[in-house]
């Protein structure tokens, strides 16, 4: 019964990585587009957000059912937990490079350029590379390293506000591509957010440390 629930555990670990592999293409895609200042690389937003929501409820609903056929320790119960937080992690980055992408669509082509969120951007698809290599390999050190980046992606989010700021002193924008240059550093720093809980959480996996 025990080696039963621990295989099953694994594959929920498995879920995690797929889950992280589609967030990681869905942003880096949305890099692309706002580097070469085109919309097409994520299309599809609405059926990538609604297959990631998909994913994460048949993910959560294995985990649902480890709980109800097995009964596990309380140490199991915090590593289920914890597998719930990421998920729910993982759909929060889907939803917000589908809104991200949604509003960069909507930009007029000629501000369909700011180099800040490029390079913010970037940072975010490097905390989801460092991420995946983490989950793979079960690094303490690689997870460790999450938050040193997603304090980079929080930085760079300042140098955005204060570029808007100026743009907009300077009349080289309208306040509506400005609102929407802000709610996408905003998303962008978002998904930082939520790459380094689940960093934490998979620190706690493996350290079991609750």
């Amino acid at each position: 019964m025990r080696e039963k629930f621990l295989e099953q555990l694994e594959k929920v670990n498995v879920n995690v990585q797929e889950l992280l592999a589609r967030d990681t293409e869905a942003v880096e895609k949305l890099v692309e587009d706002i580097k070469t200042g085109r919309v097409e690389l994520l299309k599809n937003v609405e059926t990538f957000e609604d297959e990631s929501h998909q994913l994460n409820r048949t993910a959560e609903h294995a985990v649902m059912m480890l709980l109800l056929r097995q009964q596990p320790v309380a140490d199991d119960l915090h590593a289920l937990t914890s597998s719930l937080a990421i998920f729910r992690n993982l759909v929060r980055i889907a939803i917000q490079a589908t809104e991200c992408h949604k509003l960069w669509i909507q930009l007029p082509k000629e501000d369909r350029k700011y180099p800040l969120l490029e390079k913010q951007g970037g940072l975010v698809v490097e905390m989801a590379k460092t991420l995946q290599i983490g989950v793979e390999t079960r690094s303490v050190d690689v997870l460790r390293k999450i938050t040193e980046q997603d304090d980079l992606v929080d930085e760079v989010f300042l140098e955005v506000k204060e570029k808007i700021v100026t743009d907009i002193q300077e009349k080289t924008i309208n306040a509506s591509v400005a609102v929407d240059l802000l709610l996408m550093g905003k998303y962008f720093e978002k998904m930082g957010d939520h790459l380094s809980s689940i960093a934490r959480h998979q620190l706690r996996l493996i350290e079991r440390k609750w």
